[in-house]
């Protein structure tokens, strides 16, 4: 059987109790990312379990459907949040359901969500968009695509990326307020910011990024949400 696990969003106290029951229990776990999950295992005080590093490769999708073919049972677990939620698994869950593998959802935190009830924007709907690593060109090719989208608009980045996607979505994405979610789920430093965007950039240019977001090398994803048209 394959799990599908969410893992906090910065806060060991936020993982399903279900996910630490299954991480002493099933016979591999899928990670995102080994120094973090090494280093939940230790503050969750359970024996490390036997674990597989996921990568988006065809070879390796197929060996773990292999394993669960072979009545192998997998937990599907990434770095913080919820697999295939703007985050790796999409491919390995749609796989599986392909091959009628038995799958098993255990609910749990997911950025998305978390930011668009943070954010107080209407909940009739939205939209949840990653653009890490991505060039301006293909940041504004987004951004245009989604332009008459009447619902809120969840956009995940990097800190450092943040100013500048706010630049872009004033000209591509007119007409909506925007709200700045950092550290959401975290115990300390959660900041939620809310504002046109001629206010969110004057704020974010006068003050120097260490100090609105915290150090840049803490892992909670800064997100964006952009309210909707109507």
């Amino acid at each position: 059987m394959l799990h599908i696990g969410a893992n906090h969003l910065g806060n060991i106290k936020d993982i399903p109790v279900r996910v630490i029951e299954l991480l002493q229990t099933v016979d591999y776990v899928v990670i995102e990312f080994e120094e973090q999950f090494i280093g939940d295992i230790e503050r969750l005080g359970i024996k490390k379990p036997n674990f597989l590093i996921y990568t988006d490769n065809s070879d390796f999708i197929d060996s773990v459907v292999n394993l669960l073919n072979e009545g192998k049972s997998v937990l599907l677990l990434d770095e913080m949040g919820y697999p295939g939620i703007a985050d790796p698994g999409h491919k390995l869950i749609s796989l599986a359901i392909e091959r009628e593998i038995p799958i098993n959802i255990i609910p749990g935190p997911s950025i998305g969500p978390v930011a668009m009830a943070a954010s107080g924007f209407s909940s009739k709907g939205h939209v949840v968009v990653e653009t890490f690593g991505k060039t301006t060109e293909e940041i504004v090719e987004i951004l245009s695509e989604l332009k008459d989208i009447n619902y809120a608009i969840v956009l995940l980045d990097h800190k450092e990326e943040m100013l500048n996607i706010i630049k872009l979505a004033k000209n591509y994405l007119p007409g909506r307020s925007v709200c700045l979610c950092i550290n959401l789920g975290w115990e300390e430093n959660q900041k939620i910011i809310k504002k046109d965007y001629d206010s969110m950039i004057n704020i974010m240019e006068s003050i120097k990024p260490k100090d609105l977001f915290g150090p840049l090398v803490t892992r909670p994803v800064t997100t964006l949400v952009f309210g909707p048209l109507y």
